[in-house]
């Protein structure tokens, strides 16, 4: 006979994960139903929408989204080329990032030394509080050290600390170190420990986070606004046009403009939804 997996939940957990269930449909209902009138207000021409109602469907269906292409420009830069400085700004934002928290992390869990519980404590206030006057100064470093608009500007996206880095010291600590000594017994020493032992077994978990890094800076208008603006990415593109048109914006070229930027994005998190929850998914802290 087959074992049932099914879980027996209690009333008032019924209740709770009910009214849970209600509240994030109905949050969820408020992002389609948005999504659904941007897409329909991007297939009318200026005119119409200006002079119709934002919830009438077009009157005369007009293809936007091949101007997209060829009428949308920032800066100087066209929509392809801000999509090329779109890839690498993720890509490079991302894999640094992600690298040197992977470090940090493995330090911390493997290896004890002195003020490594303050490391974990601050780890957690910086998480918790919200510092935006840190911006400021973080800005002005930029600056100073003439990172801005050039290559420099990778040096500011190695980080270390975060939600990541609490995650992946709860993998390293789960991780047998009988691993690590046999890699001691064959001659290994910490580096070929840490890059061809523990690394290789972190590799979905670390695949996940640079999808996470990745939409993240895909979607990220501000870094680009701040620290590259003569290299717009598409983000920054789309926020640079509205601001600049105002009410002259060809507003369903924008709208076109948002859909089309949108669709990498959410094909990552379609494509991995599931491994993506079962990753982050995290029960508890333990410094």
């Amino acid at each position: 006979m087959a074992r049932s997996n099914k879980i027996k939940r209690t009333k008032g957990e019924k209740i709770l994960f009910t009214i849970a269930f209600i509240i994030l449909a109905i949050f969820s209902a408020t992002y389609l139903v948005a999504f659904f009138f941007v897409i329909m207000n991007s297939f009318k021409g200026s005119i119409e929408y200006l002079i119709t109602s934002r919830f009438q469907f077009p009157k005369e269906w007009r293809w936007n989204y091949s101007r997209v292409f060829t009428e949308f420009e920032v800066n100087g830069s066209g929509y392809f080329r801000m999509c090329f400085h779109s890839i690498w700004f993720s890509l490079t934002g991302s894999i640094p990032a992600l690298l040197s928290t992977a470090a940090c992390s493995y330090a911390y869990a493997r290896y004890k030394f002195p003020g490594r519980k303050i490391i974990f404590l601050i780890n957690l206030i910086m998480l918790t509080l919200s510092l935006p006057g840190s911006q400021v100064a973080y800005y002005k470093l930029f600056c100073d050290l003439g990172w801005k608009n050039n290559i420099g500007y990778l040096w500011g996206c190695f980080g270390g600390f975060g939600g990541q880095f609490i995650i992946l010291a709860g993998f390293w600590k789960g991780i047998d170190w009988a691993y690590a000594e046999a890699a001691y017994i064959d001659g290994g020493n910490e580096w070929t420990i840490f890059t061809k032992v523990m690394l290789p077994q972190a590799v979905s978990m670390l695949g996940v986070f640079f999808l996470l890094g990745f939409i993240n800076s895909w979607n990220n208008h501000e870094f680009t606004m701040l620290y590259m603006p003569k290299y717009p990415s598409i983000a920054f593109g789309l926020y640079e046009y509205q601001a600049k048109t105002g009410r002259s914006m060809d507003t369903p070229l924008y709208f076109a403009g948002l859909v089309v930027t949108s669709i990498p994005s959410l094909t990552l998190y379609v494509l991995f939804q599931d491994t993506i929850l079962r990753t982050v998914n995290v029960g508890g802290l333990k410094g």
